[in-house]
């Protein structure tokens, strides 16, 4: 890839029209994407200084109160997931997935978001050591046999051809036609092995990584969320991040118009157009995350204000877990605080009474409450993102 990028091929095949107006094989021409492996990449000095931007906002993030704090790790992962999901017109917000995460009846798209998070999570965990085809098909789907097993899960890549845009019956005329089938697993090796190189700047890496996988269409559904979700994971894999991944996702729905443009240029051979955009959104998403961390860190002592606790009470002893664990029910009071049953449930009446806890099922049995200010957080932090301009 030289400073503008590697433009990407395309082969010729056929369509076979299976309708009763006509059984004549229709061409139309499926991308080769570029290889990566190898490819030398030289940014302009606009992506460069975006790269850099990024670099330093990602370092005070990870580095002050988000990693410092405990459960912020879940805090971000939970709201890049909400973002990532509202690209793809998943209508979830963070209160239907609190439902999800505690087991409570919720909407379908919160129990989709909910594995969403899962996967976000198994692929940064993996990605600490590498990331594998395995660990990016558990992010697409995550294994039900919990987090680690995904070791033991084979990447299942679409077996038949897809598009985007023009018309349902047939390929040619499409805005985009990703590689066919039986091209897909020597690509997808072909960008683990880019993941893995040290010589290219993280943040381009991410981006670029992001673009190749988002051109392979590797799946035949959701191939935009673990697009997003490989961001953190090259993140992760170069150690930018440590403990929480940036919620990208959230700055790039302010400015989806000039993402798809962004990801066009990609595809005729212009890296440093995405490179630029992504390293623009991870700086703004990363800064604006700073700042959610510096709240979530000063809950505790806001709950203690409100409701005041004996030192040594149940009460007090769930305030400063709440943030680490902002669904609970008295089961879970009791171990995490130790409590009897009695004053875990004495804990949540109290901090019921004074807005700490919200109930977050519609019956008496089995009540759930939820920390309100930790999920309204993250709704509030995607929607300052969505109103923030690069």
């Amino acid at each position: 890839m030289s400073h503008s990028g590697a433009r990407q091929a395309s082969e010729r095949l056929l369509w076979r029209v299976q309708e009763p107006w006509s059984d004549e094989p229709r061409a139309y021409d499926a991308a080769l994407p570029a290889r990566l492996a190898r490819v030398e990449y030289r940014p302009t000095s606009d992506a460069a200084d975006a790269c850099r931007d990024a670099t330093i906002q990602i370092s005070l993030l990870d580095r002050g109160p988000a990693g410092a704090t405990r459960g912020a790790q879940a805090f971000f992962e939970r709201t890049e997931v909400l973002a990532s999901g509202a690209l793809d017109a998943v209508t979830a917000d963070a209160w239907a997935l609190a439902k999800a995460e505690a087991g409570v009846p919720t909407v379908r798209s919160a129990t989709g978001t909910h594995a969403a998070a899962k996967g976000l999570a198994v692929l940064l965990e993996a990605a600490g050591r590498a990331i594998s085809p395995g660990a990016i098909a558990a992010a697409h789907a995550p294994p039900v046999t919990g987090d680690r097993g995904w070791r033991r899960q084979m990447a299942r890549y679409r077996d038949t051809q897809t598009w985007i845009g023009g018309t349902d019956l047939w390929p040619d005329g499409a805005d985009y036609v990703p590689p066919q089938p039986a091209r897909i697993a020597e690509a997808m090796e072909d960008l683990v092995a880019f993941t893995a190189r040290k010589d290219v700047d993280p943040i381009a890496q991410a981006a670029i990584a992001h673009a190749q996988f988002l051109s392979i269409q590797p799946f035949a559904g959701g191939n935009g969320r673990t697009a997003r979700a490989l961001i953190n994971g090259v993140l992760r894999r170069r150690g930018m991040t440590t403990r929480i991944a940036v919620p990208v996702s959230a700055a790039i729905a302010a400015h989806t118009r000039a993402y798809q443009l962004d990801w066009r240029a990609y595809r005729i051979g212009d890296a440093d157009a995405m490179v630029e955009s992504i390293g623009g959104h991870l700086a703004r998403a990363a800064k604006e995350a700073t700042a959610s961390a510096e709240r979530l860190a000063g809950l505790p002592d806001l709950w203690r204000q409100r409701s005041r606790p004996r030192g040594h009470s149940a009460a007090a002893a769930l305030i400063a877990m709440l943030v680490e664990h902002p669904m609970v029910d008295a089961a879970n009071v009791q171990r995490l605080t130790g409590a009897c049953q009695a004053s875990a449930y004495d804990a949540i009446a109290r901090l019921a009474e004074t807005a700490v806890l919200r109930c977050l099922t519609s019956t008496r049995r089995n009540t759930v409450w939820v920390a309100a200010d930790v999920i309204d957080e993250s709704n509030r932090l995607i929607s300052r993102l969505a109103s923030t301009p690069n």
